[in-house]
C-alpha cells in the first residue's frame, strides 16, 4: 500500500498531465479545423462546402469528447490511457 501523501501527489500530477493533454488536444483540433476550412473554401464548390464543414466539425467534436473521456476517466477510444502511464504504475 502506498501512503496517502504519495497517492495525493500522484493524483495531483496526473491531473496536471490531463490538463496539458486536453489543452494540446483543443489546440490541435482548432488548427485542423482552420486548415480544413481554408482547403475546402478553395477547392470545394460553395454548395458542397457547408455540409462538408459540418461533417468535419462533428468529427472534431467527437474526437474532443473522446479526449475528454480519456483525460477525465482514463478510458476511451485511444491507443493508451493516462492512468496506465509510468507515473501511476
Amino acid at each position: 500500500m502506498t501512503p496517502p501523501e504519495i497517492t495525493s501527489i500522484i493524483a495531483a500530477a496526473s491531473a496536471g498531465v490531463a490538463a496539458v493533454v486536453s489543452a494540446i488536444g483543443i489546440i490541435v483540433v482548432l488548427v485542423v479545423l482552420y486548415v480544413v476550412k481554408l482547403v475546402i473554401g478553395k477547392l470545394a464548390p460553395p454548395e458542397l462546402a457547408e455540409p462538408v464543414l459540418f461533417i468535419v466539425g462533428a468529427i472534431c467534436l467527437i474526437s474532443l469528447l473522446a479526449l475528454a473521456a480519456n483525460t477525465m476517466f482514463g478510458v476511451g477510444p485511444s491507443l493508451g490511457s493516462l492512468r496506465s502511464g509510468p507515473l501511476l504504475r
